[in-house]
């Protein structure tokens, strides 16, 4: 038996002996592996890390800019070279430093241009370095171009001549609930104004606009904008487009015409529309004169009905024609019963033989 717990008693000691060589290892190798680990941060070569490779820029409204900010450090003995930067369309890559010494810190910013289509994105930058164990790295940037904002119409028309047609409704809708307050309202040639309290807050409007009528007639263009400023975060203004339907259109809107002989007439046909709904007046009955801004000789020569409109054909002949002109120009003002005018813009170029044949005639 006395034998028998020796035997037990010299194992237990083995087994000890063995356990504690284990753990005596074990602590020497983390030692070892934790040098290592720092060694190899301060070994001979480049060294690069980053704070991530990838960015979220979340939701971006169309036709918006958004950046992102990718910060690097050199962690090797030797300088970090950036040898060149990589970048996918639709974005733009800023290095604020190429070379970097040990333990120094960069940044590369990138900048994604959303474009005016909703869609979900993703774009790549890739850094070349003289890391030998990270040369390329992919630097990864995605999100969502969505409207936080919506309004309708985009666009509409006004008729001078139908005021109870009048402007359409105009909603405007917060698509991600952030209330917004209107601040402003404008159109092209004040011909609209529409009523809103500037401190009031809500995720959706409705503006009913009011027509000046006479503002409208008296627009020199035919086409407008309505301006309407707000206090969203992400729209401050937002713009809408309208077309002035007159009662009554010239076709074409303006007379060219080139190598026009200096004793000859320029004979021309324009068309006269009428876009009054529901009319069928004969628009040829009308017209009380064809004249000219500067005095050049006009002649109606004929007009026939054509739809609900007229084609006018005419005679026009220059004011003056002096030796040095080459080209002149003037306005057809065709005066209509009821006190409007629609004016034409008249571009005439002389031929090049003008100068000789004027010369030899004198």
């Amino acid at each position: 038996m006395s034998s028998q717990k020796n035997y037990n008693s010299n194992i237990n000691i083995i087994w000890f002996f063995i356990g504690c060589c284990f753990f005596a290892v074990a602590f020497l190798c983390q030692g070892c592996s934790s040098e290592m680990a720092g060694m190899n941060e301060l070994s001979g070569e480049p060294r690069i890390v980053l704070d991530t490779t990838s960015y979220d820029l979340g939701t971006i409204k169309p036709g918006s800019k958004k950046i992102a900010v990718f910060r690097f450090r050199s962690a090797g003995s030797k300088p970090l070279q950036i040898t060149d930067v990589k970048r996918c369309c639709g974005s733009v890559a800023k290095l604020d430093k190429k070379e970097l010494a040990p333990g120094e810190s960069g940044t590369l910013t990138a900048t994604y241009q959303a474009g005016h289509k909703q869609r979900i994105f993703r774009r790549k930058v890739t850094l070349f370095t003289n890391d030998p164990e990270n040369s390329q790295i992919d630097l990864v940037f995605s999100g969502k171009v969505m409207q936080t904002l919506e309004w309708t119409p985009r666009q509409f028309e006004l008729s001078v001549d139908n005021e109870k047609k009048g402007c359409p409704d105009i909603t405007i809708r917060s698509v991600d609930g952030t209330p917004f307050s209107i601040k402003g309202f404008s159109a092209t040639g004040n011909c609209l104004t529409a009523e809103f309290d500037p401190n009031r807050k809500a995720e959706e409007f409705t503006l009913k606009p009011v027509v000046d009528m006479g503002k409208l007639g008296a627009m020199p263009v035919s086409d407008g904008k309505v301006r309407i400023d707000l206090s969203h975060k992400d729209y401050e203004v937002i713009h809408l487009s309208f077309n002035v339907l007159q009662a009554f259109e010239v076709i074409p809107r303006a007379i060219f015409a080139a190598e026009t002989p200096v004793d000859k007439p320029v004979l021309r046909t324009l068309k006269l529309q009428d876009n009054r709904a529901g009319s069928n007046e004969e628009i040829s009955s009308r017209i009380m004169s064809v004249t000219s801004e500067k005095g050049s000789l006009i002649e109606v020569r004929g007009l026939k009905k054509v739809g609900k409109g007229c084609e006018i054909e005419l005679e026009i002949w220059p004011f003056k024609c002096t030796l040095n002109e080459t080209h002149w120009t003037d306005k057809l003002l065709i005066k209509m019963k009821g006190g409007r005018e629609l004016s034409v813009p008249v571009y005439m170029f002389y031929e090049s033989q003008k100068l000789s044949s004027t010369a030899g005639s004198s």
